[in-house]
């Protein structure tokens, strides 16, 4: 994928339905030719006239993954209250948005659009695990990695854990934050951009190049492995502290033996209750999950005074980030894959179709969100 990314349908800057003859014609052509660039993103909303819709579906029907729905009112409403510092963008202008790379919603037309990837990807897979060993990486790097959390095996309530995992979050993200800052700041001083500058109105009217100022500055975390960390500490909550089948201290020894010699346990965490079932035991856990991890990343801002949003997806990395990551308490051994998606069920933990899927889904508040995958 080379990001070519076409963002159809909406609506105008008056609010009113920016769908066409146009907007169809593309989904037709998509669905017919059946090549996988471009790819689309198609904005809904429910002035969408029902033709486009059936359009959508039947390109959808081919196979290709595509068009990737986009929630309309979900993306202008973020863009309008904004991520802090220079604030939201006027209605009118956040009705133009259109997909940034892949799947942020970003402003579009010559002032103030997205000159430079202000993305930063951040495994939360590996905070847990982190959580759950005192912030010692034993299965990749070997070293101290994060801060103290105290000893899991002394953890007594659930609630511990939770903490754990959380320092772990909220420091892995504060560093993240600083260091795409000097990024930031360096490319500003030695790699500029002065072409996308010209095209660019602001810059113009303010003789700065685009990478050293962004008067509506949007950036985002991907945020990945969400759905490992939500069954991880459902499992944990179940057979842990409340059935009291296992011990902390069974657990820890099972995680740091890869689930060697542990097989009955590890099957017994595999077939705990998992995300995308519609079964609020679990989805309540994931639920807090993304809400938690959402809300955190406004408590660091960047130097333009904005701060990220979540966009939870993994693309391809959830293939190779697996020998990165030491086992899970979801069942997963190291160096097996990660959840394919932000909000996708794990590999063949949905049990139950995918109407309990979208179910679980739509559990999730979006509006905390930069997109989701």
């Amino acid at each position: 994928n080379d990001l070519f990314i076409i963002t159809i349908g909406g609506v105008e800057p008056d609010g009113s339905n920016g769908c066409t003859d146009l907007t169809n014609v593309i989904l037709e052509a998509a669905a017919t030719a059946m090549t996988t660039e471009p790819s689309l993103g198609l904005r809904w909303n429910e002035k969408m006239p029902e033709l486009t819709a059936r359009y959508a579906h039947e390109c959808i029907k081919r196979g290709l993954g595509f068009p990737s729905i986009k929630n309309d009112e979900v993306a202008i409403n973020s863009l309008v209250e904004g991520f802090g510092g220079t604030g939201g963008q006027p209605v009118r202008e956040a009705r133009r948005w259109s997909l940034a790379l892949c799947m942020s919603p970003g402003r579009t037309g010559r002032h103030g659009g997205q000159r430079t990837r202000w993305a930063l990807s951040s495994y939360t897979a590996k905070m847990l695990e982190l959580a759950l060993s005192d912030g010692y990486d034993y299965s990749y790097t070997d070293m101290q990695l994060g801060p103290k959390t105290g000893d899991p095996k002394k953890f007594k309530t659930f609630d511990d854990l939770v903490q754990a995992y959380k320092v772990q979050y909220q420091y892995v993200h504060a560093v993240l934050t600083r260091s795409r800052d000097l990024t930031r700041y360096l490319e500003a001083r030695y790699l500029q951009s002065p072409f996308i500058s010209s095209l660019d109105d602001e810059c113009v009217e303010r003789g700065l190049d685009g990478i050293e100022w962004e008067e509506y500055c949007i950036p985002w975390f991907n945020v990945m492995d969400e759905v490992v960390v939500a069954d991880s500490l459902t499992a944990v909550k179940k057979l842990v502290f409340e059935d009291k089948k296992y011990t902390m201290q069974q657990l820890v020894e099972a995680l740091r033996n890869n689930w060697e010699g542990f097989e009955d346990m590890r099957l017994d965490f595999w077939n705990a209750p998992k995300w995308g079932n519609d079964d609020d035991y679990a989805d309540d856990v994931a639920k807090n999950v993304f809400r938690y991890n959402a809300l955190e990343l406004k408590q660091n801002t960047n130097l333009f005074g904005s701060y990220n949003k979540p966009l939870p997806q993994h693309v391809a990395l959830y293939w190779n980030l697996g020998p990165r990551i030491g086992a899970t308490p979801n069942g997963r051994r190291h160096g097996e894959v990660l959840d394919d998606g932000g909000n996708s069920p794990y590999m063949g933990c949905d049990k139950k179709g995918p109407t309990a899927v979208l179910n679980s889904c739509a559990k999730i508040d979006y509006s905390l969100q930069k997109g989701v995958l």
